[in-house]
């Protein structure tokens, strides 16, 4: 990071000013973020008594699904039955044996082959690479699903090993200053990223207690400004029995969601995308 992008987290750390005074302050973007068609994902699908539906999540307005939990033509098939692309799972040991029984399935949209590697001491940049060759020498087709969470950039992303890259924003991490943490992942994206490469984030909509600032649309508008973005992906969904809420338990929530959706009357958006599993029941990643 330069000294430039320090003086200015810094200086919003420690403001008192409006959380998005930085959201008018939005610098020219020199790369194309853009995928070739609009992925509108929830992030973190597992249908449970705690979390929507497969019917729930299209009605909602997405129609991609990423999971943690299932790669199987029976969970594609479900996918497919409700108008959903699927983002799934996929380990190093049986790689080849499950893209050769998934890799021609119509909702299949990308595998999914690692999370946040570095936060979890897993893939190295070699071994993100190895794996990223590994599943276009069975096909060329499948595109790989990278997520990163930007603490480890630099020592962790090979960009030449994914086709989608996606990022991890928590900002009610920083309460005082929840635009301070999406100001330091927009520097980290604009120092990292040179080059044209579909970028998506994921915005957080789940908390725990009282209702927290940037609500799930300031979150989008500051990606899509800052970023110029036309994908996102949103968290929606925590532990029922836990005591964060997400978009099945508020409905502010999911009026917030269907607005970016752009949902109206309960009815699909004409071009929406995507869902994901739980994080602390997901399938090993490698």
């Amino acid at each position: 990071m330069n000294v430039l992008a320090a003086i200015l987290i810094l200086a919003l750390l420690f403001s008192g000013g409006n959380v998005f005074d930085m959201s008018k302050k939005i610098r020219p973007i020199k790369f194309n973020y853009e995928t070739e068609e609009q992925y509108r994902i929830a992030f973190a699908f597992a249908p449970s008594q705690h979390l929507p539906s497969y019917k729930e999540v299209a009605e909602a307005g997405f129609n991609v699904v990423h999971t943690y939990l299932r790669n199987d033509i029976k969970f594609l098939d479900e996918c497919q039955k409700y108008g959903l692309k699927a983002i799934v799972p996929i380990s190093g040991d049986n790689l080849e044996e499950v893209l050769n029984r998934i890799k021609d399935h119509p909702a299949l949209l990308a595998v999914y082959p690692w999370d946040e590697p570095g936060l979890y001491g897993r893939p190295n940049k070699n071994e993100q690479e190895q794996i990223y060759e590994r599943i276009k020498r069975v096909s060329q087709k499948v595109k790989l699903f990278g997520n990163w969470n930007g603490i480890y950039w630099k020592r962790w992303m090979n960009l030449d090993a994914a086709d989608f890259i996606s990022f991890s924003c928590y900002p009610y991490q920083w309460s005082q200053n929840p635009t301070a943490y999406l100001c330091r992942y927009e520097w980290k994206v604009r120092d990292y990223i040179k080059r044209d490469i579909p970028v998506i984030p994921i915005i957080q909509a789940f908390y725990g207690g009282q209702y927290k600032e940037p609500d799930v649309i300031k979150q989008y508008e500051f990606w899509s400004e800052h970023l110029k973005t036309n994908s996102y992906g949103v968290y929606c969904w925590g532990a029922g029995e836990s005591a964060l809420r997400g978009i099945i338990h508020d409905e502010r929530l999911m009026r917030e969601v269907r607005e970016i959706n752009n949902i109206q009357g309960g009815q699909e958006g004409k071009d929406s995308i995507s869902a994901f599993p739980r994080r602390h029941s997901r399938i090993p990643a490698h």
